[in-house]
């Protein structure tokens, strides 16, 4: 079961990474669209006045979608760094957990080899014992004889 659980976890995990990934890549590509951006500003200057404003309008509106995407992807990379971070703390704990179960299991092994051993001896007790009361009927037995 915990095994189970660590794979869930170690593919949760790989699956965050990837996200995380992805969306760095989409940073990158957002950093590309804003140098092109950059560009077309320069080309507007050279534009004739009659044409600035739809230009501008379309920048703008390539601007307002462009830092709106920027707004989603770092949300999400935080919710994403947030989930990797529980994740993280649960892996500790798991950890732990485990360390406490093979202290557990440790101590009932020594435990169970002292009842082991504790058996024998009394088994042995019993066998001795048994000579013991064989041997006493058998002199009492002689005495009366």
């Amino acid at each position: 079961m915990l095994k189970d659980e660590r794979k869930e976890k170690t593919n949760l995990i790989t699956s965050l990474e990837d996200k995380i990934t992805s969306l760095e890549d989409k940073v990158k590509r957002y950093a590309l669209l804003a140098k092109e951006n950059t560009s077309l500003k320069e080309t507007v200057k050279n534009v004739e006045a009659s044409k600035l404003y739809e230009v501008n309008y379309c920048l703008r509106q390539k601007n307002a979608d462009l830092d709106e995407n920027i707004c989603t992807i770092n949300a999400a990379r935080d919710k994403l760094k947030e989930d990797n971070d529980k994740l993280e703390r649960e892996i500790v704990k798991l950890k732990e957990q485990v360390k406490k179960e093979q202290s557990l299991k440790s101590k009932m092994k020594r435990e169970l080899k002292e009842q082991k051993e504790t058996l024998a001896l009394v088994k042995e007790e019993e066998k001795l014992q048994l000579r013991e009361d064989r041997h006493n009927k058998f002199t009492d037995g002689v005495r009366l004889a």
